[in-house]
């Protein structure tokens, strides 16, 4: 790590593993440590630079939040939060978040120019795992 800031304008720490970060990046950095979901430390990776709304180079953790457009806004990896009616109750331990993760996997294309050879429909059934008892 290079340096961490941590003063009357941040309510956690910016860790960064960048030497220079440019103005905008901190000034987003800056806003993001002050953000009520965000906790921890904001960290800045070696690359980072400005992005939308959050540094391209930097990782937050949330507390019972998910922030969707963190994700990958300027090469379009990003990631989507959809509301389902399935409860994350029905999801008993490990082994059901592991078959989750295996059932998504199948179902969703991931990586640059990665995507199913065949069209791909959803018949609006649920995740085939038993609900837990």
């Amino acid at each position: 790590m290079k340096w961490v800031k941590s003063d009357d304008k941040t309510k956690i720490p910016i860790k960064s593993w960048c030497e220079n970060v440019e103005e905008g990046a901190l000034e987003q950095a800056i806003a993001l440590s002050n953000h009520p979901v965000i906790m921890k430390h904001v960290a800045l990776m070696p690359d980072c630079h400005a992005g939308y709304g959050m540094p391209i180079g930097g990782v937050i953790a949330c507390r019972n939040a998910v922030i969707p457009n963190a994700v990958g806004v300027d090469i379009g990896c990003g990631m989507g939060a959809v509301k389902t009616d399935y409860p994350a109750s029905h999801i008993a331990g490990k082994e059901q978040i592991r078959e989750l993760l295996e059932y998504i996997k199948k179902r969703v294309p991931v990586g640059e120019g990665n995507a199913h050879k065949e069209s791909r429909e959803w018949d609006g059934s649920y995740f085939p795992i038993s609900p837990k008892a």
